[in-house]
């Protein structure tokens, strides 16, 4: 009873309004699906036990993927900005034309 009680008290903000109206972030959902899988392991519920466990072994691999692309993305955005100036460009200023009634 006392393993119940402590699992209750960990996942009670799953249901609080501010889940409800977003969508649930991927570790709250894989901890849900744990307790869940925990559970049904519990009361000899296998098979679907089982089930739980692939959506589980699903959302892992999501926001591991994730991690990774977030990770790929930071290094592109480092390597590809570029400051160095490139000689021979023409001044801005040559390239447009001032609008007459707008100079001062």
């Amino acid at each position: 009873m006392g393993q119940a009680k402590s699992i209750d008290l960990r996942y009670r903000g799953l249901d609080s309004g501010e889940q409800r109206r977003g969508a649930v972030p991927l570790d709250d959902a894989e901890r849900a699906l744990d307790t869940m899988r925990r559970l049904l392991e519990a009361v000899s519920a296998k098979d679907v036990a089982e089930k739980i466990s692939a959506a589980r072994d699903t959302i892992l691999r999501t926001k591991y993927a994730e991690l990774a692309r977030n990770e790929e993305r930071r290094k592109m955005q480092r390597s590809d900005i570029s400051v160095d100036t490139v000689a021979g460009l023409i001044p801005w200023r040559e390239v447009v034309e001032a609008l007459t009634g707008l100079t001062r």
